[in-house]
């Protein structure tokens, strides 16, 4: 089956003819042409710079051919008759043929000097077009020249840069045009063919030049330099030709260049197309030089973007050579081409719709850069076809790089080989006779579902799944093509000029084009060029078909626009909620003067059919332009200017709207691009604009959004240069989008993203970035959207503060990827470039891709396929601000002080961070893990690890008998084992790097003090059992092979624990760097050489028996349940041991409980954090003090039950009560927080690591040291390099004032926990609580209150519980403690006592009253300042915390008045899991109480249900009967007959929103009423319980009943 690409989308429109592509396998094809592929001449290079010596500049023209050849030129070319059009006379009869030729004149350039002419036709200047003619001079005369009038004035060409002043329209009648030598296409300049009747450009025999169409010519002798840098040869388009090269020699030469046959010579940038277009070759007939076919369709050897589409191919050597940056090519057709596509060198390029007939080679991507080793970054070939290509695409490697290959929807027919590593393996295997269907395969770095990357070549799994809204009727991504109207005379067209809308730049049109374009609705409406000036807002009405010319311009200008902080749109496309049809194309949109305020256009129309609303080559300029006021004059770089902020948003597309959008550009201008210095430009080895003396700082907020449900198509578009992003898709669906390319604004991060333009509803804040690398525009932003689809995105940031540079570094800017609640993206083919990160996703457990030797390839980064979040993840997300709210931040090396630096030693290598070596600051916004840098050593380092003893059992087989009960004895083995003490040597490491531990942070902790712990792994080894052991023991083993086992030991350093009444020393050694973590934005960044994420033995400190991923722990070295992070996890890991401190904790959105903790050294349970947490881990030992807390924020379920005489609070995990998550917290060290989720425990361990130069005679004695081990080890081990290096090892204690009460409490309280948990304090007797009230009737508290009053080392606590209420639950009785919200109720209260600190007295907070103002201190735990009564009310509660009852005051007030000191913190620092817990401190006095509610709750509805099934069965059948009774209505019944006994296995509707189903005796129902679910058991009520499909006697009836009542159902 053939389909024709274009698909109508008006009956004006009719299906351009020559382009085809089969959907379906063919079954058939031509043979292939005689010859083979060879590789294209040696001009056709990358020729930047002249690198690879081949630029074609030896000839001798120096620019088109315009006037007269002589005789013996002619006679050269053309070998015989001939006519010169350069003699012509202007043509009376001029061909007009088209509604082009007759409307197009009425444009212009109201910018140009007096006289310009925009609108050409060439036989206006000579030409003829009769295929005997020489059409070459006329032609190139009315691409030139000013106008047919002034021909001697040429337009911008050599010396010129860029302009956008002097476009122009060449048009061309039908006919056959001979031409000898180029056309030249000047700048800014479309070349137009008949639509309905190609013309035909056909070259003599002895043509001489490059190509028949050349747009950007190479200078003779220039050294590779052309007439403009082809990253900013903008505006241009060639459609409706036939390029004839059938005649022409095999080559031909001008001077010493030599050319071979060549249709175009295309090297451009955005804005630029070719469409429509054949070239047509000489066939290769014959393996022979003479024979083989040498032309070229199109040579595009470099560039920075455009588009092509619609275009065929015929004969030649290669059809497309193509080399560029990146590019979007479609409905292209290849028939008996040697090389259908030569992949010169890209980043990134997509083929769509491709179909190769007869090729031998598709796609050859075997090239390679000899100077820059740059060769095709990626391509990706999306719904094509390639039918009788033997080899389809061949690929080359060199060193770590191959291109990168995506193939998604691709029909293969006859082909060996569909990849092909060129001398290498065959990545793809085709057929050569079945057709093969390639639905999604990819080669290159890929990231799937799991968030596993790596390089991989093979089919992706899963596929896209793909919306049916996307895709065309053959399930195919839709494409069209830009309508042309061809088939429309020109008086059916509504002309703006001729309906009073002024072109010339002036006045105000607004009024004008709205009643222009209200009135005409469903015509077409032509704009002709030039520049209409609009004020207000231009409403294009659903319905509307516009099109311009020359790329009309509608321009926004004026005080409407002004107001950055109230946003006015330029064009509306139609209204919110309009469906239809929409058409504009030719268009350019942009603005004039300070518009700060502009949105430049809304698009609001919704398809009526598949792609009825679209956009084809329509641009959006802002600045940079004559005519803009915002030129080099008006905003220069180096300082801001207000009046150059000239656009809120470029496009919007809206929540309602679709849109198909090709070849569009939204374009921020970063240079002037009519400032004739832009003439000076060159280009870097890269191919970047050098000695730009044009660029400008011009201000646009806002790139493209797009908040449309879908679908929405774009193809082949770029976004550049807006201040907080590029594209971002907010709540958007249904999106195909390929190419995409971005370019970040070149004066970030002066001002930074966050100037000028402030952050709006739905923009990034930057709020969490670390410092202005992060504060830069994002490429694209993925917010809350599904079922994204974008293949070849290509994002680049090159400048940093208007100066190129950092891109040699990959340290432009962070992040340019943003991803936040999102899921079903389907990104393909990334490649970046200047970045840090490629992709920073948002949300807890994601992970950065980093810009690094592994995801590199040639120049940029590159990444096949990034499938992360494309079947889930859109639970996942952040803050939106700069993609780093919790996981993994990746820290920069430049944080390690240099080498020799004060207190850095010889050992962080790394150096150039701006921090110094005591006052390193880290940022990140919690929960987060820190991955820290290596420290690189200056010297190759031997790492001797100590021995290692350790227990392990060494078993074998001996032979044994049994006598069996007939008194015979039986030969048989049995297995015995003894347990030995072995020393593990283990083997040394040289290296020239330390890994460092991972460092995670738990919500909640705004800052922290971290310790650095090294984390050196040990090489894996064998060793074999010592069977000695056996035979000592009296075992004589059967003879078998010695039993070996392999070793792997954990990261070193190693830990210990504590052993009783053993002589302890400590020793202090300072740390070679001291770190402080604070909240906020990420960083300092790694842009290089970072760390690595912990993948086994994470917790911290390692030590022996830890688990990570919620494993329990149970052998005797235990200390932890392990602990589980991350959206994967559901509980942590219990702990049962001696050294057990506590149970796990789950932190992730899908945790359900923490771990348990059973010990005499445990002191509490883990917690749960997380939305589906039922209860925390519970805690069972004399040291307990609390279970695990529960809830998102440990809060909002059940705590862990916590048994032992010490438990008094409610569950958390704040062992020392000093308002700090133990997990952060040194409890023996009052002055640092501990660095890591691991607990503190006491451990022993060595108090030094010895580190020897080579050859020292020195000893160091270690001994053993009782404390928190945070970067030290239990053994001594030597570090032998040369010279020495010092690294801070061990227990740090900082010299900080410690007179603060919780620091004392802190210290105090950990060495007593330590002494009795060795033994000591065993004559401290500890008095058991109350036991809480509990009964019979009471098995399950709702809720515990506990209040506990200490004095003297002795605690009374008074416990009282709250049973589960009644259904429906009771009204409110009266008592003297309420609720304070209206409609509660109180089901519990707790008794608070408060009294005066004799020690100590906090200030009064600032309340005046009328009555006394005596001042009375209160001391809640942690000694933070309390409320004051002041005169009889209780001040100063922080929200949420119980207040006193009117007239409260304490029992005396005779507190002392003095130097507060830094007692008087604020109470709003009480931690909210104790805000309604006070500590009453020893020896205090003065105390008072009062009661308060401890759990308020909100009455709630309940059904009265009476629910019954019945069920009847016998030999021969079964039946059901069933009800549910809601309130005394039966509302759900069923009565039938059933053969499986499963009785309503689906939910049934009962009518008025209910439902329900059951099966034998459980039922499921749903009320409507109440809007709630209700599930049962319900209790057999029947004396026959037999059970359905029970085998009972025939003709016996059996019957079972079940039934309940539930809820307030009254009874009589």
């Amino acid at each position: 089956m053939m389909r024709v690409a274009f698909i109508p989308l008006l009956a004006a429109s009719a299906v351009l003819a020559g382009v085809t592509i089969p959907v379906g396998p063919v079954g058939t094809r031509p043979p292939l042409p005689l010859g083979s592929p060879h590789p294209p001449p040696n001009y056709m290079k990358n020729n930047i710079n002249n690198r690879e010596g081949t630029a074609p500049d030896k000839g001798v023209l120096t620019g088109p051919v315009l006037g007269p050849l002589n005789a013996s030129i002619l006679q050269a070319i053309h070998g015989g008759h001939h006519e010169d059009s350069s003699q012509a006379q202007k043509r009376q009869n001029t061909n007009c043929d088209s509604w082009i030729c007759q409307l197009a004149s009425k444009g212009g350039m109201p910018l140009a000097p007096s006289g310009y002419q925009f609108y050409r036709n060439v036989q206006d200047f000579g030409a003829k077009g009769d295929g005997v003619t020489d059409d070459t001079a006329a032609i190139n005369r009315a691409a030139s020249s000013y106008s047919a009038s002034e021909l001697n004035q040429l337009r911008c060409g050599a010396d010129c840069g860029s302009t956008t002043t002097l476009g122009a329209l060449v048009y061309f009648p039908a006919g056959t045009y001979i031409i000898s030598t180029p056309i030249i296409q000047y700048y800014y300049t479309q070349f137009v063919g008949n639509p309905n009747d190609k013309p035909v450009i056909k070259s003599t025999f002895n043509f001489t030049g490059i190509a028949m169409f050349d747009s950007d010519f190479y200078i003779p002798g220039g050294n590779g330099n052309e007439w403009y840098i082809n990253q900013s040869n903008f505006y241009r388009q060639i459609r409706n030709f036939k390029f004839d090269m059938t005649q022409q020699n095999r080559t031909n030469y001008d001077n010493d260049q030599e050319y071979v046959p060549t249709g175009i010579h295309w090297q451009v940038g955005q804005a630029t197309s070719i469409t429509n277009c054949d070239f047509v070759m000489a066939v290769s007939t014959g393996p022979s030089l003479g024979d083989r076919a040498t032309g070229v369709g199109i040579m595009m050897e470099n560039g920075s973007g455009g588009f092509a589409s619609d275009l065929t191919f015929t004969g030649g050597n290669v059809g497309f050579l193509a080399g560029s940056q990146q590019f979007t090519a479609r409905n292209l057709q290849f028939t008996s081409c040697l090389t259908a596509i030569k992949s010169l060198w890209n980043w990134g390029i997509v083929w769509k719709n491709i179909y190769v007939l007869s090729c031998y080679i598709a796609i050859d991507a075997t090239e390679y850069s000899t100077t820059t080793s740059q060769g095709t970054g990626s391509i990706s070939v999306i719904d094509s076809h390639f039918n009788g290509v033997p080899t389809a695409i061949t690929l080359a490697a060199l060193g770590s790089q191959q291109p990168n290959i995506v193939l998604d929807n691709v029909l293969v027919e006859a082909s060996a080989a569909i990849v092909l590593v060129s001398g290498g393996a065959t990545l793809l295997e085709g057929s050569t006779e079945d057709s093969l269907y390639l639905s999604s395969w990819a080669s290159g770095y890929q990231y799937g579902p799991d968030g596993g990357g790596g390089k991989t070549s093979g089919y992706i799994v899963p596929a896209p799944n793909k919306p049916e809204s996307l895709l065309n009727p053959s399930g195919q991504y839709l494409v069209q093509s830009k309508p042309q109207y061809e088939s429309s005379s020109a008086d059916s067209f509504v002309v703006a000029t001729d309906n009073g809308v002024s072109n010339d730049g002036t006045g105000n049109q607004t009024a004008a084009i709205n009643d222009l374009l209200s009135g005409h609705v469903g015509s077409t409406i032509f704009f002709p060029a030039g520049v209409y000036l609009v004020g207000g807002t231009v409403k294009v009405p659903v319905g509307s078909i516009i099109v311009g010319s020359g790329w009309s311009q509608i321009m926004g200008t004026g005080s409407y626009f002004g107001d950055a902080d109230n946003p006015q749109i330029m064009v509306q496309v139609g209204q919110k909620g309009d469906s239809g049809i929409i058409q504009i194309s030719d268009m350019l949109f942009t603005v004039k003067g300070a518009t700060a305020g502009c949105i430049l256009m809304e698009w609001n129309v919704h398809e009526s059919t598949q792609g009825s609303a679209a956009m084809w080559d329509s641009h959006f300029r802002v600045g940079g332009a004559a005519g803009s006021d915002l030129q080099l004059a008006d905003c220069p770089v180096g300082s801001f200017n207000e009046n150059c902020m000239a656009a809120s948003l470029l496009m919007h597309i809206t929540s309602e709207a679709s849109g198909y959008f090709e070849n569009c550009w939204w374009w921020v201008s970063d240079h002037d691009l009519d400032n004739p210095l832009n003439a000076d430009a060159s280009e870097s080895p890269e191919g970047i604009p050098l000695n730009v003396k044009t660029q400008i700082s011009v201000y646009a907020g806002r790139g493209v959004l797009i908040e449309s449900k879908g679908p929405v198509w774009m193809i082949g578009t770029a976004s550049e240069h807006a201040q907080l992003y590029q594209y971002q898709l907010l709540g958007a669906s249904n999106i195909y989008m390929g190419h995409i390319q971005t370019e970040s604004p070149y004066y970030q991060p002066n001002p930074p993203s966050t100037e000028p333009y402030k952050a709006g509803l739905g923009d990034p804040t930057f709020a969490d970035c670390f410092n202005d690398q992060c504060r830069h525009a994002w490429a694209l932003r993925i917010i809350n959207s599904t079922d994204v689809f974008i293949y070849t995105l290509g994002f680049y940031a090159f400048f940093e503060d208007n100066q190129l540079g950092c891109t040699s570094t990959e340290s432009c800017q962070l992040g340019l990827i943003d991803t936040s609640f999102s899921q079903g993206l389907w990104l393909y083919n990334i490649f970046t470039k200047g970045n840090v990160q490629i992709i920073s996703p948002e949300g807890e457990g994601m992970i950065p891709v980093y810009f690094n030797d592994t995801t590199s390839d040639g120049y940029t980064s590159e990444i096949a396929a990034w499938l992360v979040l494309s079947l889930g993840g859109g639970d996942l997300g952040g803050t939106g601000s700069n993609g780093s709210s919790g996981g993994i931040v990746y820290i920069d090396p430049s944080i390690w002080p240099p080498l020799g630096s004060p207190g850095g030693g010889s050992v962080g290598g790394n150096g150039g961070g701006s921090n110094s070596a005591s006052n390193i600051t880290v940022a990140c916004n919690p929960p987060c893990t820190y991955v820290f840098p290596p420290i690189i050593l200056g010297i190759e380092t031997i790492i001797i690890f100590p021995a290692s003893t350790t227990s392990l059992e060494v078993g074998c087989f001996i032979s044994d008998s049994y006598t069996g009960g007939d008194g015979k004895i039986t030969a048989t083995s049995e297995y015995v084992s003894v347990t030995v003490t072995t020393v593990l040597s283990i083997p040394a490491v040289t290296t020239t790097v330390l890994s460092v531990s991972n460092i995670p942070i738990v919500s909640g902790i705004t800052s922290s003090l971290l310790i650095i712990e090294t984390s050196v792994r040990a090489p894996d080894f064998t060793i074999t059992d010592d069977a000695a052991a056996l035979s000592s023991a009296g075992y004589q083993c059967i003879s078998s092979p010695p039993n070996t086992r392999n070793i792997t030991p954990k990261p070193w350093p190693w830990h210990t624990y504590p052993v009783p009444n053993t002589t302890i020393s400590s020793t202090k050694t300072t740390p070679f760097v001291t770190i402080t973590h604070t909240t906020g934005g990420q960083g300092p960044t790694c842009s290089g050489g970072c760390g690595s994420s912990c993948t086994a033995h994470c917790s911290f400190p390692c030590s022996e028996g830890c688990n990570t991923d919620g494993a329990d722990c149970t052998v005797a070295t235990c200390t932890r349940g392990g602990d589980c992070a991350g959206p994967t996890c559901t509980r942590a890991g219990d702990c049962s041991g001696d050294h057990c401190t506590r149970g796990g904790d789950c932190t992730g959105p899908r945790c359900e409980e923490g771990g348990d903790c059973s010990g005499p050294s445990c002191h509490r349970g883990g917690s749960c954090y997380g939305l589906h947490c039922n209860h925390g881990g519970g805690c069972s030992g004399p040291l307990c003090d609390h279970g695990g807390g529960c809830g998102p924020l440990g809060l909002g379920c059940p705590p862990g039950g916590c048994s032992g005489p010490h438990c008094h609070t409610p569950g958390d995990d704040d062992d020392d009560n000093d308002g700090q998550d133990d997990d952060f917290t040194d409890s023996n060290d009052p002055n640092s927080n501990k660095p890591n989720n691991e607990e503190c425990t006491t451990s022993t361990f060595s108090s030094c690591r010895t580190l020897t130069i080579i050859g020292a005679t020195t000893t160091t004695t270690c001994s053993n040291v009782v404390g928190c081990d945070t970067t030290g080890t239990d053994i001594a081990s030597t570090i032998t390099p040369a010279p020495a290096v010092t690294a801070g090892i061990l227990e740090v204690w900082a010299t900080a004032d410690t007179d603060d009460f919780n620091f004392d409490v802190s210290a105090g309280s950990s060495i007593i926990d330590w002494l009795i948990n060795i033994g000591d304090f065993s004559g401290i007797t500890t008095s058991s609580p109350l036991p809480p009230l509990n009964s019979t009737s009471c098995p399950r508290p709702w809720s515990t209150t506990t209040v506990c009053n200490g004095s003297g080392g002795q605690s009374v606590c008074v416990g009282s519980s709250v049973c589960p209420p009644p259904s429906p639950i009771p009204t409110a009785t009266s008592s003297d403690v309420t609720c304070s919200t209206a409609g509660q109720i109180c089901l519990g209260t707790t008794t608070y006592t408060v009294c005066q600190d004799p020690l100590r007295t906090f200030p009064a907070p600032a309340v005046a009253t009328a009555a006394s103002t005596t001042t009375t201190s209160l001391r809640p735990r942690g000694d933070v300042a309390p409320p004051s009564t002041v005169s009889g009310a209780y001040q100063g509660l922080i929200t949420g915390a119980p207040i006193p009852p009117s007239g409260f005051e304490l029992s005396n007030s005779n507190s002392r008045n003095g130097d507060h000191g830094e007692d008087g913190d604020s109470l709003s620092s009480i931690n909210d899991k104790r805000r309604y817990e006070l500590l009453v401190a020893p020896r205090q006095d003065g105390c008072s109480s009062f009661s308060a509610c401890a759990l308020c709750a909100t009455p709630t509805n309940y059904p009265c249900l009476d629910l019954s099934i019945t069920g009847t069965g016998d030999f021969f059948y079964n039946i059901w009967e069933g009800h549910v009774i809601e309130d005394g209505v039966m509302v759900c019944q069923a009565d039938f007959d059933c053969d499986d006994c499963q009785g309503l296995s689906d939910w049934v509707d009962c009518g008025g929103g209910s439902r329900w189903k059951f099966t034998d005796n459980e039922l499921w129902y749903y009320s409507g009423k109440y809007q709630a679910n209700y599930s049962y058991i319900l209790p057999n009520t029947g004396t026959d319980v037999y059970g359905c499909g029970l085998v009972v006697p025939v003709f016996s009836c059996t019957r079972q009943f079940f039934s309940e009542t539930e809820g307030p159902c009254q009874t009589a």
